[in-house]
């Protein structure tokens, strides 16, 4: 390929950006699984699509809007993520034909952006972008704006937020249309809005649920929990009606088959939240199917699913939630915290303060073995040794009330070294007790709430919500 640089021209180019971005999404649709290896998944491909993009950076500048869209989208196939280099030289040169662009290319710079999590460096071109779509709003399809809504949404992690008043417009847009979403594209919305924490006011959310109900016997078990995720981080629970819930429920259950490592934690995620409590039936598939996936629970996903239980009021040893499965999922946290992922100071605290909220009597040795765990996260040692993390005050109230309901003098003296100092037998620390922050009983965090508003929410929740937010 290298040896024949300068044969090709800009147009053979594009079609080549195409033809490799088609070819990846025809074998692996759409995208390798994700517990597949670089060699099982042909990532080894990516050095052709590095090689063919490093090729075509010297001709970005006489490259028109398509070839400059389509490059990127041969990145987003291949899930690779050109270096600072090629990326400024694809970014200048977009800027330059970002009058060019028209919607379709629009949609998918934004969806190939969000896919390899690539934020321009200045965010002025995907404003840019976003402005000269909504200037032709009658144009825009579903597609087009939850491709524009979803790329912001990946991309927020990196600091880049299109703004509430951009958000509010699309959404707006999409109301006329909602009897067109696929189930897929209510799930994007969802998702999207979420992430970039901007909810509707009421009224747009009554009609995104009321259609949306009407797709969730065509939903896949991915696309529920995810809108299960969505609808919990959003605060929208009093908006659900009996019958939508149920339906959910009843097409969850259908799906046994088609749960992953993920399911339950996303699932009792967005019911927590909601205060939506799940059948009993559902809930012993949940935990049987949190089991079944245990091998690929992260440290994040079990602290998820033992806090979800203790907001929804469950204890254990009770039918609906044997202590043999708190016992096993503060064995995999554990397992995995020493093993392949680290647990963060989050995950211990919300661990900690969820046995206890579930009347768990953890073994003394166990207890200490995970004080000793947080005790190197705040030192920075460890068996993945890594930055130092400090206590801050919300993990500090956590563990106060946990090691308190433990009676675990070990606790207290970690608190009183971390929060004190040694050498400060003398002081007494007090500090205000941890409690959920209460909403009112529309689930916003105003007593009245208008569409575009940026969400709130304490900061315990925010910190679980983004362990185990969906990867769409």
């Amino acid at each position: 390929m290298r040896q024949q640089e300068g044969q090709f021209s800009v147009r053979e180019l594009t079609v080549a950006f195409r033809r490799m971005g088609q070819l990846h999404a025809a074998i692996y649709h759409q995208a390798p699984p994700p517990d597949m290896s670089p060699a099982q998944s042909g990532n080894g491909n990516r050095d052709n699509c590095a090689a063919m993009f490093e090729m075509a950076m010297p001709h970005f500048a006489s490259m028109d809007s398509q070839a400059l869209a389509t490059a990127v989208w041969m990145c987003a196939r291949f899930h690779w993520l050109p270096n600072a280099e090629q990326r400024a030289a694809w970014e200048e040169a977009a800027w330059a034909k970002r009058h060019q662009v028209n919607l379709i290319e629009t949609a998918n710079i934004y969806f190939s952006l969000g896919v390899v999590h690539w934020v321009p460096s200045t965010h002025s071109l995907l404003e840019a972008l976003m402005d000269q779509a909504l200037e032709r709003r009658e144009e825009l399809t579903p597609w087009l704006i939850c491709n524009m809504l979803w790329g912001s949404a990946r991309v927020v992690a990196e600091h880049f937020h299109p703004g509430p008043e951009r958000v509010t417009q699309l959404v707006e847009l999409s109301l006329p249309q909602l009897d067109t979403f696929l189930p897929e594209s209510f799930c994007s919305l969802l998702f999207s809005l979420a992430c970039l924490r901007c909810r509707p006011d009421d009224a747009a959310l009554t009609a995104i649920l009321d259609q949306f109900e009407w797709k969730v016997p065509h939903s896949t078990n991915r696309q529920l929990v995810t809108a299960v995720w969505a609808m919990g981080a959003l605060q929208i629970g009093s908006l659900l009606t009996d019958r939508l819930w149920d339906r959910i429920e009843q097409q969850v259950m259908k799906q046994a088959d088609e749960f992953n490592f993920s399911s339950a934690p996303l699932f009792l995620f967005g019911a927590a939240r909601m205060q939506l409590q799940p059948s009993d039936k559902l809930l012993q598939l949940l935990l049987t199917k949190s089991q079944e996936h245990g091998a690929m629970l992260r440290t994040g996903d079990v602290s998820v699913i033992l806090w979800a239980l203790a907001k929804l009021g469950h204890k254990a040893g009770t039918p609906q939630l044997p202590t043999a499965f708190v016992a096993d999922m503060v064995q995999r946290w554990e397992d995995c915290h020493k093993g392949r992922r680290a647990a963060t100071m989050r995950h211990v605290s919300a661990l900690l303060w969820s046995c206890a909220n579930l009347k768990y009597t953890m073994p003394r040795e166990q207890l200490r073995s995970i004080i000793a765990d947080a005790e190197q996260l705040c030192s920075g040692g460890g068996p993945n040794p890594g930055p130092r993390q400090p206590l801050t005050t919300t993990d500090a109230t956590m563990l106060l009330s946990a090691f308190e309901t433990f009676s675990s003098a070990d606790g207290l003296a970690f608190l009183k070294r971390h929060l004190i100092g040694p050498s400060s037998s003398g002081l007494r620390w007090q500090p205000r007790r941890w409690r959920p922050a209460r909403l009112p009983r529309d689930g916003a965090t105003a007593a009245e709430s208008s569409i575009g508003m940026q969400l709130q929410t304490d900061e315990v929740v925010i910190g679980l919500e983004r362990d185990v937010r969906p990867h769409l």
